[in-house]
């Protein structure tokens, strides 16, 4: 729309005197408005991405999950639905962990050890520093 068409009578019997100013106002404001709803969006799930990130679990979440859990001594299928695993992740966890000492099978009821208790002592202090 050209500044021509912008007429500046003002009186109050010409409702759409000013139409076309309006109109031409109404896109700049509505064109705006769809720049800032796509920069924060984009900020959004930037923020997102980062929270996705933080929540993700490391070896050593899943390890002191699995030896949490384990703690009286649970069967495996218990453990894999607590630890959120599947069957052959946790097979190669309680692998890892049974040949690192951290963890013994008794005729398939699980059972951490002293060392593994150690190590989610230790887990959850560090945990509590970096959390503060």
């Amino acid at each position: 729309m050209t500044r021509s068409l912008i007429t500046h009578n003002t009186s109050p019997f010409n409702v759409n005197a000013s139409l076309p100013y309006d109109i031409e106002r109404g896109i700049f404001i509505i064109e705006k408005l769809q720049e800032n709803t796509a920069r924060l969006t984009s900020e959004i799930l930037k923020e997102e991405k980062i929270v996705k990130l933080a929540q993700r679990r490391d070896r050593h979440d899943i390890i002191a999950e699995i030896l949490k859990t384990a703690r009286r001594g649970e069967k495996k299928t218990y453990i894999m639905y607590k630890a959120r695993l599947s069957h052959s992740q946790l097979k190669l966890y309680l692998e890892l962990l049974n040949k690192s000492g951290m963890i013994v099978n008794d005729n398939g009821v699980f059972r951490t050890t002293p060392k593994g208790l150690a190590f989610v002592r230790e887990f959850e202090a560090m945990n509590f520093l970096f959390r503060q």
